[in-house]
């Protein structure tokens, strides 16, 4: 039934990596198809930053409101709950970066965290 998986992977290349500097000098006017790399790697990155900064914010609230229940056990669950669904969600989110830097790596792509850097003043 699978006959034609040996023969396709053997006539399988590897893509060619992307340059380093790729995504750094995309020509807008003159797009290219692997330029979507890029673009994607974009918003993934800042989906994922989202992501940690939301689960940051959820922890505090979820400690503020677990602090302030003084005891009722309704508000305690309440709290416990929603810190097992920002814990939950968070694994969901790791789990994503994971199977997508897997594919990346796999298809050559590269997706990296980006690295913030301070431009220093001009002189």
């Amino acid at each position: 039934m699978f006959n034609f998986i040996p023969k396709a992977y053997a006539n399988f290349e590897p893509p060619e990596p992307l340059p380093a500097d790729y995504c750094e000098n995309i020509k807008w006017d003159k797009l290219e198809l692997r330029a979507l790399v890029c673009i994607f790697n974009r918003v993934y990155n800042a989906l994922i930053l989202s992501a940690g900064a939301v689960f940051i914010i959820w922890m505090i609230i979820s400690g503020i409101r677990y602090m302030a229940a003084g005891g009722d056990e309704k508000a305690i669950a309440a709290a416990r709950s929603s810190l097992t669904y920002a814990v939950l969600g968070f694994i969901g989110v790791l789990g994503a970066y994971a199977i997508i830097a897997i594919l990346g790596t796999l298809l050559g792509a590269g997706f990296d965290i980006p690295v913030f850097t301070i431009p220093e003043p001009s002189k």
